[in-house]
C-alpha cells in the first residue's frame, strides 16, 4: 500500500523480483482516486490464472471489490474495473487448490470477513 496526498487517499503497489530476490522492481501505482479517511484502493490479494497471468482483488470502500490483471509478472497492472462482489470493510483472500478431492486442481477460491 502507498499512501497519496493532495488529496490524501490509500493507492496499491506490487513489488517483483527475476532474481530470487537479490533485487525488486515497483510496479505501476494503481490508484483509482478517492479522498480523505480510508479513500482508494488497499489490502489486495493475487493469484495466479491457469493462463499464467496474475489477478489482484483490490479492497474499496465503495460497495465493491476491484479487480485488475498482470501478463507480465506483476510489473505493470491494467484493466482496473470493479467487480460484482460485495466488499466490506474488511480485506479479502484468494487462493488456489492445487489438488483437492472436492473441486478440480486450479479452481480459486475467494475468502471474505462480512
Amino acid at each position: 500500500m502507498m499512501m497519496r496526498h493532495n488529496p490524501g487517499r490509500h493507492t496499491v503497489v506490487t513489488y517483483t523480483s527475476m532474481n530470487d530476490g537479490l533485487n525488486w522492481i515497483r510496479s505501476n501505482v494503481i490508484d483509482l482516486g478517492g479522498i480523505g479517511n480510508h479513500g482508494g484502493v488497499t489490502e489486495s490479494t493475487i493469484v495466479q490464472l491457469n493462463d499464467g497471468r496474475l489477478w489482484m482483488l483490490l479492497r474499496t470502500n465503495w460497495g465493491v471489490f476491484w479487480e485488475t490483471y498482470s501478463d507480465n509478472e506483476g510489473l505493470t497492472w491494467k484493466q482496473f474495473k470493479p467487480t460484482k462482489i460485495d466488499a466490506s470493510s474488511a480485506p479479502g483472500i484468494l487462493n488456489e487448490f492445487k489438488a483437492a478431492g472436492w473441486c478440480w486442481s486450479g479452481t480459486v477460491i475467494f475468502l471474505r470477513k462480512e
